[in-house]
């Protein structure tokens, strides 16, 4: 739902006779992910952190006005889902400093003890979801970019010699380069 004033409303529809309800959500937050709690009675959302220098994960239940912090530390943190038994969250998080695949216990009143630590790297990662017997779908991206200069024959339409890189070191690290006559 988009409302008058331009701000965005979550809304549960009932497929049953097309009722609407919106669920009370804290004033000014501001949620880029969000998921239904294991039990169905609640919402699983992140948002920005206070300094906006990452996301923090939160349980809210429905007809609840407070939420309970899930994940947080100042770092970046995103939803994955939940385990198969519903008991566990399972979200990245660079708070090691690179990304990495984390799980907490989350109950009612929030999380229930310290995240552990799954993966340790997951840097490229990107979560397409969680089977049923609890495995972690992902895909791994590794870009590699690099320049090189090869000597063409326009008239002709072919490469008069084979193309090699511009740098021999940091391979894979090159992008956006500019051409210089000189």
């Amino acid at each position: 739902w988009r409302l008058l004033d331009s701000t965005e409303q979550l809304a549960l529809i009932s497929t049953v006779d097309g009722s609407v309800q919106f669920p009370d959500i804290p004033d000014k937050t501001r949620i880029t992910q969000v998921i239904f709690a294991a039990d169905g009675d609640g919402l699983v959302f992140s948002t920005p952190n206070a300094q906006n220098a990452g996301a923090e994960i939160h349980r809210l239940p429905f007809g609840g006005v407070e939420s309970t912090l899930v994940a947080s530390r100042g770092s970046r943190n995103s939803i994955i889902g939940w385990s198969p038994d519903r008991r566990r969250l399972i979200f990245s998080s660079d708070r090691r400093g690179q990304p990495g695949i984390w799980a907490v216990s989350v109950s009612d009143r929030g999380a229930e003890g310290e995240p552990q630590e799954l993966v340790p790297d997951a840097s490229n990662w990107e979560a397409l979801g969680i089977t049923r017997t609890g495995s972690l779908f992902y895909r791994h991206t590794a870009d590699s970019t690099d320049v090189y200069t090869a000597v063409l024959d326009l008239a002709a339409g072919r490469t008069v010699s084979p193309p090699r890189p511009v740098m021999d070191h940091f391979i894979g690290s090159y992008n956006y380069p500019n051409w210089s006559e000189d």
